[in-house]
């Protein structure tokens, strides 16, 4: 190292031109790399749904849902799949692991297992959904002036023009027309010309399909001669003969009665009191979002200036979120290094502080460029590991640039003071460095959640620490032999330091060292105060609120099968809320989700739910405020609270679910699992910290069980399978592709209403054979049963959620362990008790985090046993982790900051931080007494020795992170608070503690030494 650092100095103009080239190319890798906002965290999903006509919901769940659900279970990389069973219909959601990369290759790999599965004669090929992701901008197109089928043709230019810029991978339309021919059969007139809706089907059927019929030839080869298919009009349905009675022909009209409407199933949506349609756009991976955002912006101006009737809006927009975020982590970065270059001034001087100044850059700049070399994102994680590192990263140049001071105040030449430092520093700080990346270094191999959204943070915490290794050792040394000086001290302000040093370093120091047993044991006492405290004063929070001014609601109507009725509910919250002027954007939907809203909040496809969609004219952090007052409104309007429920929400980051406590009960048989239910909710209802609970049960409804007799299907020559199909088609009707409008197929549907129970019973089924009619009564008896009206699974398991809401002064973690205890204290031996949602997440997380914590010290252990070769010291040194503890939970506690999964992230993190300032000490200290001093004298000097650098040290990094901690939102302001508060009280408490506890380990150390000697 000093031969290398020897060279740099003498060679400094090739080093300074070096380090500017270096710069240079960080700049140009800066605006080549990727800005994007944070990683996406919901796990890939995709979707199998298989149509079984005529199949009951057990013959589905036997024959296609138990062997389906069996093989997506034995692919690799699926995390849970749910399924769905219901009459002649299986749906499958498939989730795999969101640490999974090759996605369409598993899911490659599923669709190929599940197409090996042999399924009964008539079950229809399973159809695979795209994979589930949320889009990056969604624009609502609306107009009060057009109807929606116009609306939706000017949707589909807007979609054109936007699938055609560069870097958009696709663009999708939501809510668009969907206009639906419906033919609404009469079943009573049906019957009376002895027809039946097989009849009907085959005939529509068929005469809607393109029928061949043969080829002419000529000189030129042959010429093929064909009927065209489809049905252009309602009027040509209406002619279509469907039979004869006697001479006269039987038209579809006769039977039934055709329509063109919307498919009443649609989900509706409107955008500022407007009819909407949306369009989400999907952008391609590893691009940067800010300059693709600039240019859908232009397209979106260019497409409104052309028809200024239609309104154009952004709902969600990722790019702007970027561009907000980064610019704020910008800002908190510059400012940051303004502070830290305005602390070194004071501590160290101009030329010191110029020197480590001409650092930063350099180091931030080489540490993006690394980051681009790897492809890495630029996302606001990244920016907040570059602010937390602002203090580390010069630390070391600290420690170098004190130490070249000190030798040239001792009179020793620039250049030689400088090789002097590198001599005597660059073990210890390269000791500090390896620790300080070790305790980062687990949590780049986190997985899940958590672990997907923080992975760039300690990467880019490594590479910057790294980074200022060498620049500490090769480039600081150059500054400092080139420009540094002796002080200049007026003499009253130096003797009056001196007489304030020699009280402190000969009485207060030496005093609290020889109590060693009152100075830990009393350090371990306010540690478990200072927890107590934080648990107190701080909520559990674990994903912390999203830094964007949205408010959702969520709404159900009392009756979920009216539409129209819910979408006067919704109605009814806007209007009640349409007093807050702050609201400059209103979007919401009736019978399901809104389009490309946050995935992990989906609501399910209903027709009397929706969601409401607010965006207000305040700051982030007053979003909570008018959460708070939305509610209060509602609740004082009885037409809200009588007719509905609803939800108001701010947008978090949260992957669980909305409910405090999820409770998952689960058995292989269904019966078992009801009959278990009641018991645990009873003893839910006696439980005081629970404000309210729902159970998420399966539905049942009443059916009729048809048992065909098997003699009599024989005599009347009928088939099992043909009976059913007939009675399925009597039901169901049909659904097909025949009706041609504007040049393209829509959707043709034949539906029929069977009256009463009496006039089923009495269905005319028709023998293929004889061509006879006999009622199915003849052949069938009935029963009446009440079952499930579908079937949900988790992993093969039946299973029923409860979703549990705390009261406000209930303790999360206590309350879970009472709720899961409670259940368990209930159900029989076969039903099976587990956390889902937040509670689930919230114990991976914490056993997530702590085993990275404890594989953290041990690795720093590790490395500082083999400096030290000792197994006492790196354990003394160990002790400033629980020091910062204390710091972390008082100053978390003071502000009460919401105890988050990124303020416990801060806390563990701080294990590689304060430890540098305890292998600092004990690096001298071992010096010291190299060199004759006793154990007391070697701890008093070592402080006297190391304490400028480590206050330094720690000032820098603590005002480093000041803009972090006020700026940094909901996501990294907890993140800074525990940090800085662990700074403080790790400074502040090692001084007296590790040469304390060295003092107490070592100090018989003299007196056998002095026996050996004697």
């Amino acid at each position: 190292m000093k031969k290398i650092t020897q060279v740099a100095i003498a060679k400094y103009k090739i080093t300074i031109f070096v380090s500017l080239i270096i710069m240079g190319l960080g700049i140009y890798s800066f605006i080549l790399i990727p800005k994007q906002d944070m990683p996406d965290l919901v796990p890939p999903v995709s979707s199998v749904q298989i149509v079984a006509p005529g199949y009951s919901l057990n013959d589905v769940q036997k024959y296609i849902t138990n062997p389906i659900e069996d093989v997506i279970l034995s692919v690799d990389g699926v995390d849970y799949v749910d399924s769905l069973t219901l009459d002649n219909l299986a749906i499958f959601n498939i989730i795999l692991n969101i640490d999974e990369i090759d996605t369409k290759q598993i899911f490659d790999e599923i669709f190929t297992e599940i197409n090996g599965v042999s399924l009964p004669d008539g079950v229809m090929d399973p159809i695979m959904n795209n994979i589930i992701i949320s889009p990056h901008a969604v624009f609502g197109v609306s107009s009060d002036a057009y109807t929606l089928e116009e609306l939706t043709a000017y949707a589909e230019e807007f979609q054109v023009s936007l699938s055609e810029i560069d870097k958009v991978s696709s663009v999708n339309i939501i809510g668009a027309s969907d206009l639906q021919v419906y033919v609404n059969v009469d079943y009573q007139t049906l019957n009376n010309y002895d027809l039946t809706m097989n009849d009907l089907v085959t005939i529509i059927n068929y005469n809607g399909l393109e029928i061949p019929i043969g080829t002419i030839a000529n000189v030129d080869g042959t010429t093929g001669i064909q009927i065209p298919a489809n049905f252009t009009s309602i009027t040509q349905l209406n002619n279509l003969i469907i039979g004869v009675d006697g001479v006269t022909p039987i038209r579809l009209s006769d039977v039934a009665t055709v329509t063109m409407m919307e498919n009443p199933t649609n989900i509706n949506y409107i955008q500022n009191n407007k009819t909407s349609v949306f369009v989400e756009v999907f952008f391609e991976t590893d691009i940067d979002f800010t300059v693709l955002g600039n240019v859908l912006i232009d397209a979106q101006e260019d497409f409104g200036d052309e028809y200024p009737n239609i309104s154009v809006e952004r709902m969600t927009f990722q790019p702007d979120a970027v561009n907000e975020s980064l610019n704020q982590v910008y800002s908190s970065l510059i400012i940051g290094v303004l502070l830290v270059i305005i602390v070194i001034f004071v501590g160290l001087g101009l030329r010191n502080a110029i020197s480590v100044a001409f650092t930063f850059p350099l180091i931030i700049l080489s540490t993006i460029g690394l980051m681009y070399l790897l492809n890495q994102d630029l996302q606001k994680v990244t920016i907040a590991a570059l602010i937390i590192t602002i203090g580390i990263i010069v630390d070391n140049s600290i420690v170098i640039s004190e130490s070249i001071q000190y030798y040239i105040e001792k009179g020793v030449n620039r250049a030689q003071a400088a090789l002097l430092s590198v001599q005597e520093n660059s073990i210890p700080i390269l000791t500090s460095s390896l620790t300080t990346i070790a305790a980062f270094i687990p949590f780049m191999v986190i997985s899940g959640v958590i672990g997907k959204m923080i992975r760039t943070l300690p990467l880019t915490v490594s590479i910057a620490i790294g980074i200022s290794y060498l620049v500490a050792l090769f480039i600081m040394p150059v500054f400092g032999a080139l420009f540094f000086t002796k002080t200049k001290k007026k003499i009253l302000t130096k003797k009056k330091e001196s007489q304030k040093e020699h009280t402190f370093y000969t009485k207060t120091l030496p005093s609290i060292i020889k109590k060693p047993w009152l100075v830990i044991g009393s350090t371990f006492v306010i540690l478990i105060l200072s927890i107590g405290f934080m648990l107190m004063r701080s909520e559990l929070e674990l994903f912390p609120v999203e830094d964007d001014n949205i408010i959702y609601i969520d709404y159900a109507y009392n009756d979920i099968t009216d539409a129209v009725g819910a979408n006067q509910y919704a109605l009814e919250i806007i209007n009640t809320l349409s007093d807050y002027e702050e609201i400059y954007y209103t979007a919401y939907s009736v019978g399901g989700d809104l389009p490309g809203f946050n995935a992990r909040t989906q609501i399910n496809d209903v027709p009397g739910e929706g969601r409401i969609f607010f965006r207000l004219d305040v700051p982030y952090n007053q979003i909570e405020i008018y959460v708070e007052d939305f509610i209060s409104e509602l609740k004082e309007n009885p037409n809200i609270t009588e007719n509905g429920s609803f939800l108001v929400k701010q947008l978090t980051m949260n992957f669980g679910g909305d409910a405090d406590i999820q409770l998952a009960i689960s058995a292989n048989d269904y019966q078992t699992l009801l009959s278990n239910i009641d018991q645990v909710t009873a003893k839910l209802s006696l439980m005081d910290d629970i404000d309210t609970f729902k159970v998420q049960e399966q539905a049942t409804q009443e059916s009729i069980v048809v048992n065909l007799n098997r003699n009599l299907l024989i005599a009347n020559k009928l088939t099992p399978i043909e009976v059913q199909q007939q009675i399925s088609n009597n039901i169901n009707g049909g659904s097909y592709y025949l009706f041609e409008y504007n040049d393209s197929l829509i959707q043709l549907n034949i539906l029929s209403s069977i009256p009463t129970i009496d006039a089923f019973e009495q269905m005319n089924i028709r023998s293929s054979i004889t061509g006879n009619f006999v009622p199915l009564n003849s052949i069938a008896t009935f029963e009446t049963e009440t079952g499930v009206q579908m079937v949900k699974k988790h992993n093969g398991d039946h299973q029923v959620l409860v979703d549990i809401y705390l009261s406000e002064d209930a303790n999360v973690i206590t309350a879970t362990s009472d709720v899961v205890n409670a259940a368990n204290s209930v159900v029989s031996d076969d039903v099976r008790i587990s956390l889902g949602g937040q509670a689930e997440l919230r114990n991976d997380t914490f056993s997530t985090l702590g085993i990275a914590a404890i594989f953290a010290i041990l690795v720093v252990y590790f490395i500082m046993f083999v400096q030290f070769n000792s197994f006492k010291s790196p354990i003394i040194i160990l002790l400033t982790v629980p020091l910062s503890f204390i710091g972390s939970a008082l100053l978390v506690g003071l502000t009460k900051t919401p105890i988050s999964f990124t303020m416990i992230f801060g806390i563990t993190s701080l294990i590689g931080i304060v430890v540098n300032m305890g292998i600092l000490l004990i690096d001298y200290i071992n010096k010291a007494r190299m060199d004759g001093e006793t154990v007391l004298d070697a701890c008093v000097s070592s402080v006297q020795r190391r304490l400028r650098p480590i206050l330094l040290s720690s000032i820098t990094t603590i005002v480093g992170l000041i803009p972090l901690a006020i700026f940094g939102g909901a996501f990294f302001t907890p993140m800074a608070v525990s940090l800085m508060g662990g700074l403080i009280a790790s400074t502040a408490l090692t001084i007296f503690v590790v040469p304390t506890a060295y003092y107490l380990l070592e100090r018989n150390s003299d007196s056998n030494k002095q026996k050996v000697d004697a």
